[in-house]
Parts: C-alpha cells; structure tokens; sequence
C-alpha cells in the first residue's frame, strides 16, 4: 500500500511513528507493515482510548468504582437468577431430567455447537507446544486435551443416538428442514467444534488435528478461528512499540477477542489442504467468505458453549446446559462453583451498577470478600467464575457488534522485546465476561422479533435480564490445568487426580448398585461370574483409597454406561495390580454384564 494511504489512516492516533522507516524497507517488509497498520482490523484512536482508561483502571486498583472513581453498586446473583444443579436435583429430579431431554433434543436438531478458547501457549507447563496438545503423565490413556474434549462431543452425540434419555416432544421452534440443520435427525447428530487459536499454534494446531485424524471428528465438523492480536504499548508516551522496523509488537489480545474473530472467516483445517475449508465457502455480495457466526447461523445452529480448553474435567456439549438456556430464554448461561473459602483467588460472577460481568479477587476488597449472608452463612459473593458459558448465537452476534467499538480492556505491565532490546510496556487484553454487560440489551432486540413472541406463548418466559447462573459440583466438573507440577495448584497432578477421584466415584456407586442376589449364580457373560465377596472387597478397596479408576470418554460421560464393564472392574480391582484402572472399548462386556 502506498505510503500517503498508510500515512492518512495514522493520522491523528499519535502513531504515525509507525512509518518512521518505511522508505527504508524491502518491498516485502513495506507489505507486512502495511498488512499490519490497514487489514488487521485496528481501530488505533479507539485503541489509544482503551490504553487510557485501562492504565486508569489498573493505576487506581479498583475497577468497581464508576464515573469519576465514585464507588460503584456490586451485588451478588439474585436467588432468581442462580440454579444450583445439586438443590434442584435433589428436591425435583424431574425437573433435571426435563431440562436434559430438552438439551438433548436440540442436540438432535443441530441448534447447538462447542466453542474451545485454544489460542494459549503451555509456556507456563513447561512445554514449547499448544496447551491443548497437553498429556497428564498421571493418567494411563495420555490423551491430550484436545482428545479428552472432542471424545466427549463423540459420546454425547451417541447419547443423542442411543436414546440414553428420551427427547422432549417440542423443546424449540423446527427451523428449516434440511439434513445439515437438523444434525443428520435420522443418524448421529453433529455438533460443530469451534475451536479459536492464536497466530503462534494456528500451524501446530491444525496439523495435530489432521494427524490424528480429527480425533474421531469429522473434518467439516471442526471450524478453526484466529484469535485477534492487539499492539503492545510504551506506557509513558502511549505509542506502540516496534518489534523491527516493519513489524509492531503484538501481543493476543485475550479470550473477550472471541466476539470480533467469530464475525470473520474461518481457517482451514490444516493448511496443507490446499488453503480452503474442507466445505465450499460461502460467499456474501461483496464476495467475502462467509463468517464463523453466518455459517453457525446457516446451519441452524441457536446456542453455543463456551469454555477454556485446560479445563480436564469441563462437560463438554451439556445436555443440561443447553436446557437451562432453552427453558429460560438465556442470552447467557455461566457454569459457577461456591468458592471454597473467601481468600481464593478467583473472580466472582456479580452486577456492577446493574450489568452483570466477573468482579476480580484483586478487585472484589476485602469487605466484600467475607461478606456473608445472614441467613445461611454462606459467602454473599461466592459464585466463582471457572470459564464456562453458554450463549445464544443472537447475542454473539450483538456482541460481535459491540466490541468492534469496544474500549472495556484490562491492561497488564509485562516486559515486551523490541528492536531496541526489552523493555517495560503495555499488554492490552479482553475478557470473554466483558462482554456480559450487554444481555440484557441482547435480549430486547430479540424480544421483539417474532420468534422470540412465538417462545413466550409456548411457556418459556424470557430471562429478566438474559443472564442466568448455574451452580455445578466443583468435583465434577473444574480441573484446570494451568501450571507446571513445580506449582501446589491448577497442575497437571492435581487435575488428573480430580478426574481420578470423580471417575473412582462413578464406579463406587455403580458397585453399590449391583444386585447381590444375582451374582455367583450362571450369568451370561464370557468369562466367570463375580461372588458377593468379590464384590464387597473391590468396594472397600475403592473405599480405602487404594486403586483408582480411570474412565474413557468414549464409555461414559458422566457415569452412564459402565453396567457391562462391572465384572472387569471387580475383577482387576480385586486381582489386579495396576494402581489405575483403565476402563476403557476395548474392556467392554469383558466378563459379562451384572445386574444392576
């Protein structure tokens, strides 16, 4: 691009020094520069605005202040607004099993999809490779946690298939009825994986997928996005740093890019594919490739879970998830855990002067922080984000419109190399929950469309706001692996022992289930049948804490499924010697079913 075009898109941002050796440069350096300052999608002015107030924000240590550092209205989730998962379970369990089928049902339909945040490096785990490419040593199958997830999407949609749990009789509205919008209704149903990397692991990534053959995925299931990346900044005089004479230094620009990458096209899978998405793209008007949200929206698709891909315990693709969101007419639906004491280190999920986002533990004062409830004791802010949400595609698409005029920013202070050596500067980031703020504006929009109006006379009364909260057992479904087992927490060790300790769970119940009466008789299976005895001693042996059991994803997905491996599991707990239990395909009906 021409200089004088480049110089006329600075102008005014301060940052004109981008161009201070340009007449110096190669005609592929000018072409990187120039690709940098007019096609990454930029807003330079808007951006200087965002450095201010976030340097603002981050010099003052407290973001919950409002205009002119008053201070601002924090409030906790309203009981309206919170569904706790286990109270609902135990006082209504049909109502669980309602929400699950309606989940189900639009699983079955195609009006759902998985969103992975993968763009982080395992820099922090000690590795040089894309965290998603992460294996827990600890565990026996060494998946990684790019496999963990996309085989839970795989026994989901064999749930949907083996009519685990019966469908509801009409949950939402039938859209069009095609083979691609209604997942495939007569066979297994496919729930796009959307998965947003970095520009760092895009490569690593795609080519991980394509040599492991998609991990059991189809390939045009799988939708690859770039996450945006932001310049780095010299905080003093607020101009970008240079990486070399033709390059800004960049840094991503966090999890809340996700709004702004889904409005644009997608990558391929891999990029040796000849440099298209394995379907033929779709174009608009002016000929540019269809988006990841217009595609979404083309196939149907009406809710999508978000969640951070170093999470080993997330529920991926939640049946009841997905209900909840449907049955109350959500623009959003956060997954939360109490928080296990009021010093913990998490941000908590509350309403800043009304708009709903994540209050940080470093913003949240101590006041807060112990803050309890008169009536039950309980901490009144407790509700513990851990990275796991459902949104309705209507308000990623508000969302979307949103941030491409968005200043809400958190800044960070890092070293930053430039061509002048390393330097303390700026790192701008985003954060998914930012965003949060907008449901109820979301929600309007939708509510005076005709859809929306057809909803509400079937029963489903909107959301008062479009935010919903649902509370989760911690044990069940949060290990994030963060930090190198050097660390005391978030480690790979501790996330894989959670997953042992749940998965060991799991089959302690299923034991405690199983007829006495009818073993150490024929049976049916292939081999021997088990004795009550055998039965008692690999129960105590889970008990006391002395073997583990480590489940596939492809054999169960939240306990289901486990009644043929029963004589296996007593078997290699009683007489087996392995400290963990694999249960697994290939261990399927082994010694024959018990009966439960």
């Amino acid at each position: 691009m021409d200089k004088s075009l480049l110089l006329q898109l600075l102008q005014g941002t301060g940052q004109e020094h981008l161009l201070d050796d340009y007449d110096t440069l190669t005609e592929e350096e000018k072409s990187v520069l120039s690709h940098q300052i007019a096609h990454s999608g930029l807003d330079f002015s808007l951006l200087n605005v965002a450095l201010r107030e976030s340097l603002a924000a981050l010099d003052g240590g407290d973001t919950t202040k409002g205009m002119g550092g008053q201070p601002s209205t924090v409030e906790p989730p309203s009981r309206e607004s919170l569904f706790n998962v286990a109270a609902v379970k135990r006082a209504n369990p049909e109502a669980i099993s309602r929400l699950t089928r309606l989940g189900f049902d639009a699983i079955a339909k195609g009006q759902v999809a998985v969103l992975l945040l993968a763009g982080g490096s395992g820099t922090r785990l000690g590795i040089s490779t894309p965290k998603g490419l992460f294996t827990c040593e600890l565990l026996r199958e060494k998946k990684s946690l790019f496999q963990f997830h996309c085989e839970k999407v795989l026994r989901v949609q064999r749930l949907c298939v083996e009519g685990a749990l019966p469908r509801a009789k009409a949950p939402i509205e039938e859209t069009e009825a095609s083979e691609e919008k209604r997942g495939a209704a007569t066979g297994e149903p496919v729930i796009p994986v959307l998965i947003m990397i970095s520009e760092e692991n895009a490569e690593a990534t795609r080519r991980f997928f394509a040599e492991n053959d998609w991990f059991g995925l189809k390939a045009t299931q799988v939708i690859f996005f770039v996450q945006g990346m932001l310049p780095c900044y010299d905080a003093a005089s607020g101009r970008i740093l240079m990486a070399s004479p033709f390059q800004m230094c960049v840094s991503p620009g966090g999890n809340g890019g996700v709004y702004s990458s889904l409005s644009r096209a997608p990558l391929p899978p891999h990029a040796g594919d000849g440099g298209r998405f394995p379907e033929t793209p779709r174009t608009d008007p002016a000929g540019s490739d269809e988006s990841v949200l217009d595609r979404l929206r083309r196939v149907g698709v009406r809710y999508v879970q978000i969640f951070s891909v170093d999470n080993l315990l997330a529920k991926v693709a939640d049946p009841l998830f997905y209900g909840y969101a449907i049955d109350t007419n959500a623009q959003v639906v956060v997954k939360t855990t109490p928080k296990t004491s009021p010093e913990e280190r998490v941000g908590v999920f509350a309403r800043v002067n009304g708009e709903w986002g994540v209050v940080e533990y470093t913003e949240l004062g101590e006041a807060r922080a112990i803050a309890r409830e008169p009536h039950t004791g309980e901490l009144r802010f407790s509700c513990a984000n851990i990275a796991c949400h459902v949104c309705s595609l209507a308000f990623l698409a508000y969302a979307s419109e949103r941030a491409a005029s968005s200043v809400l920013y958190h800044a960070a202070r890092k070293r930053i190399p430039t061509r002048n050596g390393p330097v303390m500067g700026v790192k701008l980031e985003a954060f998914i929950f930012d965003m949060f703020r907008y449901c109820k504006a979301s929600r309007a929009v939708e509510a005076a469309k005709e859809t929306r109006k057809a909803a509400a006379e079937e029963g489903n009364p909107p959301g008062e706001d479009g935010f919903r909260v649902m509370q989760v057992d911690r044990g069940g479904e949060f290990a994030p692996i963060k930090n190198s087992d050097a660390a005391t927490t978030d480690t790979p060790t501790t996330a894989a022992r959670l997953l042992l300790k749940l998965h060991t769970r799991w089959v302690e119940e299923l034991l405690s289930g199983v007829d006495r009466t009818a073993l150490g008789g024929e049976g049916g299976g292939k081999g021997r049948v088990i004795t009550p005895e055998e039965l008692e001693r690999a129960l105590g042996i889970l008990r006391e804490g002395k073997r583990w059991v480590e489940v596939s994803p492809l054999v169960s997905y939240q306990g289901e499924g486990l009644a043929p491996y029963v004589e296996y599991l007593v078997e290699r707990l009683v007489y087996g010697s392995e400290d963990i239990v694999l249960v697994d395909e290939s261990t399927n009906g082994k010694f024959g079913a018990a009966k439960i």
